[in-house]
């Protein structure tokens, strides 16, 4: 993947204009998370500058959090936040610059009960997807759960009209990002994004251990699954 997210401060201000629906979707996985008592093990990929993870555990009692993200800039934002959820003294927060699968494959078995995965999975390709569900699931103890954010497809949609529709929103809506900004954004949807479609990420989520999921949030561009880890 190219460096276009390296400096987190492009990122920063589509997560500032919701452009893509984070404040939507934290409220909701906030609303979720409350509910699931605690205290929470939580890993974060593609954490970016935290505020995903910052926003939706506030609520929930969290006793370790581990954020992975490629950009060392929007790790360096997230270590000046202040604890994310309900951190008690003392608790672990570890940040690691480093490829999501690679992460994921070294962790313990059981080891966390909640993974966050805010819009990087889209990046990988199916083979790719399916490898990492495998180890998301091996890290979730029974019963923990998986909450994928993401790009995804509507049924019978494919790769490029997708890629055209959100095109199209961002050209007609992402306003705060100047013309030269929308090209680089728009030049690595077309490189490096590739969304599934809902029933594919279902079923590849099922077939790594997952029950079938709640949908939390779903518009034409945009969805949040909420998995949970079969006994």
């Amino acid at each position: 993947m190219d460096g276009l997210f390296d400096e987190w401060s492009l990122y920063s201000r589509i997560l500032l204009h919701d452009y893509m629906r984070h404040q939507a979707i934290s409220r909701l996985l906030r609303a979720f998370l409350a509910a699931c008592g605690g205290p929470l093990r939580v890993v974060d990929l593609g954490c970016g500058d935290g505020w995903m993870a910052y926003e939706c555990l506030k609520n929930s009692p969290v006793s370790l959090y581990v954020g992975i993200d490629t950009s060392s800039d929007a790790l360096a934002r997230l270590q000046t936040r202040p604890p994310i959820g309900g951190l008690p003294v003392g608790a672990s927060r570890d940040l690691l610059c480093v490829d999501v699968r690679l992460a994921v494959g070294q962790f313990p078995k059981d080891v966390f009960n909640v993974v966050l995965a805010s819009y990087c999975v889209h990046h990988f390709s199916q083979a790719e997807k399916t490898a990492l569900l495998g180890d998301i699931c091996r890290i979730l103890e029974p019963g923990g759960m998986f909450f994928w954010v993401d790009e995804v497809r509507r049924p019978g949609q494919t790769r490029d009209e997708y890629c055209q529709a959100l095109e199209q929103d961002m050209r007609l809506n992402w306003t705060a990002l100047s013309r030269q900004e929308i090209e680089e954004t728009l030049d690595h949807l077309r490189r490096f994004d590739f969304p599934e479609e809902e029933s594919w990420m279902v079923q590849a989520a099922n077939s790594a251990g997952f029950a079938a999921p709640t949908t939390l949030f779903r518009d034409d561009l945009f969805g949040c699954l909420a998995f949970v880890k079969e006994d």
